[in-house]
C-alpha cells in the first residue's frame, strides 16, 4: 500500500550501453558565403575603377546623333537619354544622363563581360537593378550608392541562391538560401552571416529549427534527423551543448546534459518499456559505476 512509482529503475548490470550516437548534427552541406563576398568584391572593384576614370578626359561622351555640337551646347546636357559612355577601361556606359553623370536609366558594360542594367542616381547604381558578373553570377534587386541594399536576390552561376533582406552590401535581415540539391536554409542574418532564428530543411528529409549564430546551431533549438532519431535543447557553436532531451523511432528517450556534442554529466535514459535508469556520463561513456537505482 502507499505511494508507488509505475518506473522500473534497471541495474548497471542491465544496461547494454544503449548509447546516443554521437552523430554530427551540422548542416550535410553549407552554403560558401564567400561566393556572395565575391560578387560583391567584384562589384566594388568596378566601382573603384568607376571612380578613377570619373573625370572628363578619362571618356568621350557620344550621343546617337549627327548633331554633336548642339548635344554639347550647355542648355543641352542637364537631362539626356541614349547616351554612350566610353571609359578609359573599354567599358561603355547607354543611358540617360543628368550633366556628366549617369542619371536615370542605364546600362553599363564591362570589357570582361559584366553587365549593370538598371536605376542610377549621382554616378552610383541606386534604385532598382541588375548586375551580372563575367563569371554568370547575378544580383538583381535594390541598390543604394553601388551596394546591395534593402531586398534582393542573388543567383550563383551553379544554381545557388540567396533571395532576402540586404544592408550594406551583405545579407541582413530575413531571407532564404536554396541550394542545387533543394537544402534550404530560411531565417535572420546579420551582416552576412546567418544568426538569430532559422530553420534548415535537407533534401534527405533532415530538418533543424532553432537558434543561429555565425553560420552555426546556436541557443535553443530541434534537430530532426530523416530516420525518426531527434535532439532537442542547447546548442553552442554548433554542437549540443548544455540540456537536451534525444529521442530514438523506437520510444527510448534519453533527458540530460551534452558537452561538445556528447553526453556529459548526469542524465537519465527511459525505455520504451518504461524502465528507467539515472546516471553520469563522460565525454560520451556512460558510467556503470554510478548508476541511482530505486
Amino acid at each position: 500500500m502507499g505511494n508507488s512509482c509505475p518506473c522500473q529503475y534497471v541495474t548497471s548490470e542491465q544496461i547494454d550501453t544503449d548509447e546516443i550516437e554521437d552523430l554530427r548534427v551540422e548542416p550535410k552541406r553549407k552554403l560558401d558565403m564567400s561566393n556572395i563576398i565575391k560578387f560583391q568584391a567584384t562589384w566594388r572593384g568596378y566601382s573603384l575603377r568607376k571612380k578613377l576614370n570619373k573625370e572628363m578626359s578619362d571618356f568621350v561622351e557620344m550621343r546617337h546623333t549627327d548633331n554633336t555640337a548642339d548635344f554639347l551646347a550647355e542648355d543641352n546636357r542637364e537631362n539626356n537619354d541614349e547616351i554612350g559612355k566610353f571609359f578609359e577601361d573599354g567599358g561603355l556606359y547607354k543611358g540617360e544622363l543628368n550633366g556628366n553623370v549617369r542619371e536615370g536609366q542605364g546600362i553599363h558594360t564591362w570589357p570582361d563581360g559584366s553587365v549593370y542594367e538598371g536605376s542610377w542616381k549621382n554616378d552610383k547604381a541606386n534604385g532598382k537593378g541588375k548586375f551580372t558578373d563575367c563569371q554568370g553570377n547575378a544580383y538583381n534587386g535594390d541598390w543604394k550608392d553601388d551596394q546591395a541594399h534593402g531586398y534582393g536576390t542573388f543567383i550563383k552561376a551553379d544554381g545557388s541562391k540567396y533571395e532576402g533582406e540586404w544592408w550594406n552590401d551583405q545579407p541582413h535581415g530575413k531571407g532564404t538560401e536554396i541550394w542545387p540539391n533543394k537544402d534550404m536554409y530560411v531565417g535572420e542574418y546579420v551582416n552576412g552571416s546567418k544568426e538569430g532564428q532559422g530553420e534548415f530543411i535537407w533534401a534527405d528529409g533532415s530538418h533543424y529549427k532553432g537558434g543561429v549564430k555565425k553560420n552555426k546551431f546556436h541557443g535553443s533549438g530541434t534537430y530532426k534527423w530523416n530516420n525518426g532519431k531527434s535532439y532537442s535543447g542547447e546548442w553552442v557553436n554548433g554542437k549540443r551543448e548544455g540540456y537536451g532531451v534525444f529521442k530514438w523511432p523506437n520510444g527510448n528517450v534519453y533527458m540530460g546534459n551534452f558537452k561538445s556534442d556528447k553526453r556529459h554529466g548526469k542524465g537519465k535514459i527511459t525505455l520504451a518499456n518504461g524502465k528507467q535508469v539515472v546516471g553520469y556520463w563522460n565525454q560520451g561513456k556512460f558510467n556503470k559505476h554510478q548508476v541511482k537505482n530505486k
